[in-house]
């Protein structure tokens, strides 16, 4: 038996102008705690990454700019069983090439903003009957805006109001590509106090709001008898550092494991029911 360690190489060059251009290369090795219908566990999966990159950060101005493309390639992913079952099956190895870009920047001393945006084109390449197939639950495109405003004077000192929105696009429902599961756009939203005013420096206590509207949607599907419904209007009020980064942009990776509430359409009815 062989044993295999995740590596990562990266390579970088700071100009004096802010640009530092990069280059990295990565593998992991997931191993899976999953069974097949068989009783044997699933092979783990492997996956090979290259990435080139650059970022620049300009010395007279409060601004961050990244931008990078990469192609992934993981092995022995799994997805739901095209027979139906509640199963996983093995579908091959999936490549993954795409295009991210987020900037940040300061306005001024109290106004905040993060964009990013991301482009994914995944499918299946070999060992699989789905070959050049779109993965299940993959948009090709999402994008996030965030904006927060902080006063520093008057009665509303210490005070950090904040909004954002996420934008998800299309993605197909199953590995045959057979139906999608249409794109959806959330809001959240933060209010932040710097316990600094109140004698405690170095701390401050925040609500964040995750889909403010209360929107209903559906998030993803893997096949037509099972979808995941988006999450609910959840807020949270906790304790936490001062310092805060707000950034939506986020890498795809392919779902292993089928956890969470489920909704779907079969024939001429609809449910909803949810696993622990």
């Amino acid at each position: 038996m062989t044993n295999s360690l995740p590596g990562v190489v990266v390579l970088n060059y700071l100009f004096d102008n802010g640009v530092t251009p990069y280059f990295s290369y990565s593998e992991s090795f997931e191993p899976s705690s999953q069974v097949g219908k068989d009783g044997n566990i699933f092979a783990p999966s492997k996956g090979k990454q290259y990435e080139v990159g650059v970022k620049y950060v300009p010395e007279d101005r409060p601004i961050v700019v990244t931008g990078a493309v990469y192609n992934l390639t993981k092995t022995n992913n799994l997805m739901a069983d095209p027979e139906g079952s509640f199963f996983s099956v093995e579908g091959g190895e999936i490549r993954a090439r795409g295009v991210e870009i987020e900037a940040k920047a300061a306005l001024s001393a109290s106004v905040n903003v993060v964009g990013s945006y991301t482009y994914t084109d995944a499918e299946y390449t070999t060992d699989t009957t789905y070959k050049g197939n779109t993965p299940a639950q993959v948009p090709k495109h999402m994008a996030s805006l965030w904006a927060d405003y902080t006063f520093f004077d008057g009665p509303l000192s210490g005070l950090t109001l904040g909004t954002g929105g996420r934008y998800t696009g299309s993605s197909y429902g199953d590995p045959a590509n057979s139906f999608k599961v249409g794109s959806y756009t959330v809001v959240d939203a933060l209010v932040r106090y710097d316990l600094a005013r109140v004698g405690m420096a170095g701390s401050n206590v925040a609500l964040h709001v995750n889909n403010l509207f209360d929107r209903e949607y559906v998030a993803s599907c893997f096949n037509t008898y099972g979808c995941f419904w988006g999450a609910e209007n959840v807020r949270s009020l906790q304790p936490q550092p001062s310092a805060s980064n707000f950034s939506f942009g986020a890498r795809i990776s392919v779902p292993v494991s089928q956890v969470g509430c489920y909704a779907g359409i079969h024939e001429s009815f609809r449910y909803h029911f949810c696993t622990a």
